[in-house]
């Protein structure tokens, strides 16, 4: 399952101001907590991890900061 965003679908509930975005997160990571019990494998992607509910980058067995490319890498890509 690939989650491109994740900040949007998993908030930083301490950054939050109402209950009902909180109930939102918390029944989101549920859901991803029995995703991951039936052997789904997420991806997840974000531009800004700070903004990211910490309970959710606790349930990622594995994190990567992916830099962006430098003028010789993208030049090289294209």
């Amino acid at each position: 399952l690939v989650m491109d965003e994740v900040d949007r679908l998993a908030p930083n509930r301490a950054m939050l101001s109402g209950s009902g975005k909180r109930d939102t997160t918390n029944a989101f990571l549920t859901a991803v907590t029995e995703l991951q019990k039936m052997g789904v494998h997420i991806f997840a992607m974000t531009n800004d991890p700070n903004m990211v509910d910490k309970a959710f980058i606790d349930r990622m067995a594995i994190k990567r900061y992916v830099p962006n490319p430098t003028y010789e890498e993208f030049k090289a890509f294209l």
